[in-house]
């Protein structure tokens, strides 16, 4: 038996007072971890970037202190960056949720699965319009049913 892995991941959708629609993917964020401060950046995610520069800032200090560059310090350097990067893939997707609701979107769909950003708007799009169209149909229903009982 062979275990593929699954290619749908979870979204939660978002809207603005205006109607648009945003989805952002829940869990491990592989841009985040690749690309770090630059995904943060582009994110608009300051603390992030700010703690990254904090511990650069730190790392160059103690280089500083010890007066050359040592290979163990160079390693702790790297290990704590890491560390940040790894931080930013699994809390990345979250922050930048929290990001949204400061900005005034509401949180509209939790669960949407789906393979991509642009499917998950798309099935919720398509769940929103049967859901509108079974609750037509149960007005439709129970206002026949009131005016037979009238009858």
């Amino acid at each position: 038996m062979k275990l593929e892995p699954d290619p749908l991941h979870d979204y939660a959708v978002f809207s603005d007072q205006h109607g648009r629609l945003l989805a952002i993917k829940k869990g491990w964020s592989w841009p985040a971890f690749l690309y770090g401060p630059l995904w943060a950046m582009y994110r608009k995610l300051w603390l992030p970037v700010g703690i990254y520069l904090a511990a650069i800032l730190l790392c160059t200090l103690l280089e500083l202190q010890a007066g050359w560059i040592s290979e163990r310090l160079n390693f702790w350097s790297s290990a704590l960056l890491f560390c940040i990067n790894g931080a930013l893939g699994i809390k990345g997707n979250d922050q930048l949720h929290k990001r949204y609701i400061r900005l005034g979107y509401h949180l509209i769909g939790r669960n949407v699965r789906a393979a991509s950003v642009h499917a998950a708007l798309q099935r919720y799009r398509t769940e929103l319009s049967a859901r509108q169209e079974r609750r037509e149909e149960h007005r439709n229903k129970r206002r026949a049913q009131r005016a037979a009982a009238r009858k």
